[in-house]
């Protein structure tokens, strides 16, 4: 589901199953997901399609029978999105910029730019191991910075396509397509407790790191929302499993 930072109400939704299809080089669950997302939340921005193309026949909620409705336009340009690892891919960072879309995931480390992965963080350590100390130093280093700028073309828009690798508890790499005007280290605060407990620290930081934060914390949000709310269903498979 997609949804604004400030909003709890979500604007597009994909049903998760494997009867949905999957555009061509889309072949991974999470990528196909993301194209669909997209293209549901092109119909909501002004001047993407025209008043003829919002509109849509759906069952009316009576099941009596069918109407039409009207799509509604919300953004007045293409919004920023954020998503985590699962959704991550250099060709969905294409699609979405080609369309005018900005975009910051976390990415995979078998998703890395091509020929790029032997320059950025990506190995998994052992606490005590001296690579370990080694990676904790790092953390308050400047991130690696890659940029991959694209002319527009007859079907796709202007694009700027970064990735940013840098160690935080671990090694951390998160890729977009118009998202950064620049990156690099600094630090920030945080506290915890009130009064006579509270306790203040800093943390090493980038422009990429707290523009994910800063927006995919909805998510967790939601994901809080539909915990305490205890929905609970049997599905048919488990109804009759042996």
């Amino acid at each position: 589901m997609v949804f604004d930072v400030t909003n709890r109400y979500p604007r597009a939704y994909h049903h998760r199953h494997k009867l949905q299809p999957r555009p061509a080089g889309f072949n991974a669950e999470g990528p196909a997901e993301m194209h669909s997302l997209l293209s549901q939340i092109e119909f909501l921005v002004d001047g993407a399609k025209t008043d003829e193309e919002l509109i849509f026949e759906e069952m009316t909620p009576d099941g009596m029978g069918k109407r039409l409705y009207k799509k509604k336009r919300i953004y007045p340009i293409f919004p920023h999105m954020t998503a985590d690892n699962h959704f991550s891919g250099e060709h969905v960072l294409t699609y979405a910029g080609g369309m005018g879309y900005g975009l910051t995931l976390t990415t995979r480390r078998d998703r890395f730019p091509k020929g790029l992965h032997a320059y950025f963080h990506h190995e998994k350590l052992q606490p005590a191991s001296t690579k370990a100390k080694r990676a904790k130093v790092m953390r308050y280093e400047k991130p690696i910075v890659a940029i991959n700028q694209t002319a527009a073309t007859a079907t796709a828009k202007a694009m700027t396509k970064t990735h940013v690798s840098f160690q935080s508890t671990g090694a951390t790499n998160i890729s977009g397509v118009n998202n950064l005007p620049a990156c690099s280290r600094y630090v920030t605060q945080k506290s915890r407790g009130q009064g006579k407990t509270k306790r203040v620290w800093g943390i090493e930081q980038n422009e990429a790191r707290e523009t994910y934060l800063n927006h995919y914390y909805a998510i967790d949000n939601v994901d809080h929302m539909v915990k305490i709310a205890m929905i609970r269903f049997i599905s048919w498979k488990y109804w009759h499993a042996p």
